[in-house]
């Protein structure tokens, strides 16, 4: 019996289907540390590769829009749940007061009044509260930030800036191209750098594939007609939308040592800001080691 298990194991092709019966999790951690035939087969057979989301599975067929085809990643939405936002259900009633109305998009299930996540929501995070799972996840080489979000990949990604001052509303729209697919690491860097240093609340939109797109789909309260027209014409470009939302206010204030150490906790090591955050804590560091003396009309350091 032995020689017969260990011949079914010898061989590529059927231990490949038997680690793609795996679930991600178990797939990208504790089968690829059995053995060093287990980590090859599974990092050189493109089938588990697509499994694990590093790889790009092919498109299904223009005619089939079954949601079943285009599955978000499980793991990133465990981890990351901003992201990949639970789904309001078909049947829901319609909330007058949400501010998008639209059947050519997933809308993000309501919680607690709002479907706009804040930086104080992120204290809420795992890898906020749970130091051991943040080192994880902040490691230089996280498995997480080469994982496509989507598979089949997302190839196009919005980017919907929203601007509301005392002189009106400023809506900037920017399409972005991943030829080789959308990875979560750019998605989260590109919340976690605009949403933590100031007060933006953004949210996620991911095209539903079941209904075909069509001019008009995505509706905005806050938009006039040409702005909805330029909207329109930028949602049919793209299969997911992050929208930003910040109110400009005319008292600024720079971010002081704690903002810093917390936007430094959950900005990957590899991000383009995380250097400018070092930066300016060093110089926090500098003056407050620092005595200054500003009792007189020229400040002197004793």
């Amino acid at each position: 019996m032995p020689q017969h298990r260990d011949a079914v194991l010898q061989t590529t092709e059927l231990l490949e289907n038997i680690l793609a019966q795996l679930d991600i999790r178990t797939l990208l951690t504790s089968a690829q540390l059995v053995n060093q035939r287990w980590h090859e087969v599974i990092a050189q057979s493109p089938r588990l590769q697509e499994a694990l989301y590093f790889k790009p599975a092919a498109a299904p067929a223009a005619s089939d829009a079954s949601r079943s085809l285009r599955t978000r990643n499980p793991l990133l939405a465990e981890v990351f749940p901003f992201w990949f936002p639970e789904i309001q259900d078909d049947d829901d009633d319609e909330d007058e007061d949400q501010d998008y109305s639209s059947v050519f998009w997933d809308e993000p299930r309501k919680k607690q009044g709002s479907t706009k996540y804040w930086k104080h929501d992120f204290e809420s995070l795992r890898l906020v509260r749970d130091e051991k799972h943040r080192k994880a996840c902040m490691h230089p080489d996280a498995s997480w930030r080469r994982m496509l979000v989507r598979q089949p990949p997302v190839f196009e990604l919005g980017r919907w800036y929203h601007t509301h001052a005392m002189s009106g509303d400023d809506h900037d729209f920017c399409v972005f191209h991943f030829p080789n697919g959308l990875r979560m690491g750019y998605l989260y860097d590109e919340v976690v750098k605009s949403v933590i240093p100031d007060p933006t609340g953004f949210s996620m939109l991911w095209r539903n594939p079941r209904v075909k797109p069509q001019l008009g789909d995505l509706r905005y309260r806050r938009l006039d007609p040409e702005q909805h027209k330029k909207l329109d014409a930028f949602c049919g470009e793209v299969e997911l939308v992050v929208h930003f939302s910040v109110t400009i206010s005319c008292c600024l204030s720079s971010p002081n040592r704690e903002e810093l150490q917390f936007e430094q906790a959950i900005t990957h090591p590899r991000a383009e800001r995380a250097a400018q955050i070092q930066q300016d804590l060093e110089w926090f560091r500098k003056f407050t080691d620092r005595n200054f003396d500003f009792s007189g009309d020229d400040s002197t350091e004793v």
